[in-house]
């Protein structure tokens, strides 16, 4: 009689070899369809406190004047205007100061993004180009 498929040389390598792989793809996918939920966007109840209560608490450490919260209009996510009589450089310093990193910067507009915190409900701090002889203005926002 012939040896059974279960007993074959070939099947045993395929599952010793196999199943490490097919453990980390699952563990792949799974970490995938966790980290790619939805980012909020500041314009529901919850998501909105929570970018107000995150850009004061930033506005403090870093010396910034909030403005008024705006957006969640044409899909737009919400953002909220500040000013500082500090330069962007020290704007960025105050801002590396309390916990947050240099954030990917899309174009060459000499705008400088700030990233604060992690996770889907990181915010972003938002520089503009510095414009001489007057304040230093952005916008906070749910970050990229």
């Amino acid at each position: 009689m012939g040896k059974h498929w279960w007993q074959s040389r070939t099947w045993l390598l395929a599952v010793v070899f196999g199943f490490p792989f097919l453990i980390g793809l699952v563990g792949a996918g799974a970490s995938f369809l966790f980290n790619s939920g939805p980012t909020p966007s500041g314009c529901g109840q919850h998501d909105g406190q929570y970018l107000k209560d995150q850009a004061t608490a930033l506005s403090a450490d870093i010396g910034l004047k909030l403005g008024e919260a705006a957006g969640c209009d044409s899909g737009d996510g919400a953002w909220i205007d500040w000013s500082s009589d500090q330069t962007p450089d020290q704007v960025a310093a105050a801002a590396h100061g309390a916990g947050c990193h240099d954030g990917p910067v899309e174009d060459d507009s000499g705008e400088l993004l700030l990233v604060c915190g992690s996770g889907p409900q990181r915010i972003g701090i938002f520089v503009m180009p510095p414009v001489a002889g007057q304040t230093t203005e952005g916008s906070i926002q749910f970050g990229p």
